[in-house]
């Protein structure tokens, strides 16, 4: 008990099973910074239900992150990043999903990499986040990154969408 003492779980252990190193995190760090892979930041993004795949969207899932901007001429949509994993929703981790959170507000806290965070806070200020759920399938880390239309972080300049790196 003394060599596990003041780790944390990455996921919940039940009774009778054994305890794995792999499964622990040794760090004096909070958790969400113990869980994040290197480069790798944690944002929060302000959603409604409405705007979560109606509450389905857990801790683990893969989302796509839609912005909509409202002005004169109406309201447009874009997709601006996809297959983003999510950490959390509200308080709730990957650990904890069983506990259903169902207020209208949510938090949902997403890992992605430092120019993604940027611009997601930036579409904070300009429109509406919404989440759209990724399948199971379609969502898989090493995904074949031809199938997907975008990869990355799209950026839109007077009009023109252009990917990071172009």
């Amino acid at each position: 008990m003394e060599e596990y003492s003041g780790q944390i779980a990455r996921a919940p252990i039940f009774a009778g099973e054994p305890i794995r190193p792999e499964r622990l995190i040794n760090t004096d760090k909070g958790f969400m910074s113990a869980i994040l892979p290197k480069g790798k930041r944690a944002i929060a993004v302000s959603v409604e239900a409405e705007t979560t795949a109606g509450g389905f969207i857990l801790p683990g899932d893969k989302v796509d992150l839609i912005l909509t901007r409202k002005s004169d001429r109406g309201a447009t949509s874009e997709t601006f990043l996809e297959n983003v994993r999510v950490l959390a929703i509200d308080t709730t981790t990957a650990g904890e999903q069983d506990q259903k959170n169902l207020s209208p507000k949510r938090t949902a806290t997403l890992e992605l990499t430092l120019s993604e965070s940027e611009v997601v806070a930036q579409s904070q200020q300009v429109g509406t986040i919404s989440l759209a759920l990724r399948s199971a399938l379609d969502s898989e880390d090493d995904a074949d990154e031809d199938n997907s239309r975008r990869r990355g972080v799209s950026y839109v300049k007077y009009g023109v969408t252009s990917q990071a790196g172009e």
